[in-house]
């Protein structure tokens, strides 16, 4: 069975905005009980973020991801069945996007509450936030890119690309969008906590699509200060939908 279409993104947008692609890929998420899932996700990094913090002196790791994934149920779902499926789709979505964030090396993982918002077209979307912590070393070792691509998102995506959540709490901590970051000064190779926000999103436009998003909730550590934080996201969350 052929994977599903990729989903349409922006990418003239999000590469004006120093966004560069960094995975497309197709996957089964899930397969059994006459039902087969089948994702299509593709992962962005905020390459222009990344560099700024490289050549301020930080650490060389993907600081801001997003990751927009399709789903394709086989076979389709019959009319009216969205509704009962949705709920099982972002749990999923959930689930995925937890381990992804924990993957990518963020710690504390916590979610708020989920609401329904709106997209442009009459549609709606089921959001939720994520906040976490990233502990960075200030001589600019780095991480790495630990995280791989972000979708998982369960949300139907199921596909196992980073963006599920895994309830979001790991770590259960909340949510809240404010800044947990800090300093630990212990002697040779001091670390620093950078806070981190995420967005999670589910919707259905004649199939269901996931999208999902983090990056730091503030200014990580004196090397670079990017804005917006968790509504910035939100808004990213909407030029992918």
């Amino acid at each position: 069975m052929a994977p599903p279409a990729p989903p349409e993104v922006p990418e003239a947008e999000l590469e004006a905005q120093g966004w560069t692609r960094s995975a497309d890929r197709s996957e089964t998420v899930f397969e059994g009980l006459g039902v087969t899932v089948e994702s299509r996700t593709l992962v962005y990094e905020d390459a222009e973020l990344r560099r700024a913090v490289v050549e301020a002196g930080g650490p060389d790791r993907i600081w801001r991801f997003l990751f927009v994934s399709r789903l394709g149920i086989t076979p389709s779902l019959a009319f009216g069945a969205k509704a009962a499926v949705r709920p099982q789709v972002l749990r999923e979505a959930k689930q995925s996007f937890a381990e992804e964030l924990h993957d990518r090396g963020i710690e504390r993982i916590g979610t708020g509450e989920t609401e329904r918002v709106e997209l442009a077209g009459d549609r709606h979307a089921r959001l939720t936030p994520y906040r976490g912590t990233i502990t960075a070393e200030t001589n600019g070792s780095g991480n790495g890119d630990e995280g791989g691509n972000g979708s998982r998102d369960g949300e139907g995506d199921g596909n196992g690309n980073g963006n599920g959540s895994r309830d979001g709490t790991r770590n259960g901590n909340g949510s809240g969008d404010e800044d947990q970051g800090g300093s630990k000064n212990s002697g040779a190779g001091a670390e620093t906590e950078v806070g981190i926000v995420g967005r999670l999103a589910l919707w259905y436009d004649d199939g269901f699509f996931v999208a999902g998003c983090a990056g730091p909730s503030g200014a990580i550590d004196g090397w670079a200060d990017p804005e917006g934080g968790g509504e910035e996201l939100s808004a990213l969350i909407r030029t992918v939908t």
